[in-house]
């Protein structure tokens, strides 16, 4: 179910997004500051430490109609073996594309680090793709809990 070109979509998409977050929500007098993070959706399909599991199968072409819950690990680097886990994405992907490769991710974001411990993310993504181009459309909500 995971492609690199729907992985890197979702995470740029993130980036952008928790770029434009302040963690100053509780300030008394008006007060700005920039967060800038690069995190990496850690998926796992299958095997040991699967963190999503298809609940619908579909028999329709390109899968459509395919649904699949996850409780993904967000890290701050690459290689899961050494990077720190950041916050955890708990939610559902549906192949939403009749044609092809056209995935609809919603889920909430749940920071575990201690800088972002009290923040949350709900986030709702289309990630498809044509002749290899990707493209992804959004519309974020930030929660402060």
């Amino acid at each position: 179910m995971a492609s690199p070109t729907r992985d890197l979509s979702i995470i740029l998409v993130m980036h952008f997004i928790l770029s434009m977050a302040s963690p100053s929500l509780s300030c008394v007098i008006p007060c700005e500051s920039e967060i800038n993070l690069r995190l990496y959706l850690h998926q796992i399909a299958a095997g040991s430490g699967t963190n999503q599991v298809a609940i619908v199968a579909s028999s329709q072409p390109a899968g459509f109609g395919t649904t699949a819950v996850n409780d993904w690990t967000v890290i701050d680097g690459p290689n899961p073996g050494t990077a720190t886990i950041v916050a955890r994405t708990k939610g559902m992907h549906v192949q939403a594309d009749v044609g092809g490769p056209g995935w609809f991710n919603y889920f909430s974001m749940v920071f575990e680090d201690s800088r972002y411990k009290f923040y949350t993310l709900g986030l709702e993504v289309l990630v498809f793709s044509v002749a290899n181009i990707s493209y992804t459309e959004d519309c974020p909500v930030l929660c402060h809990t």
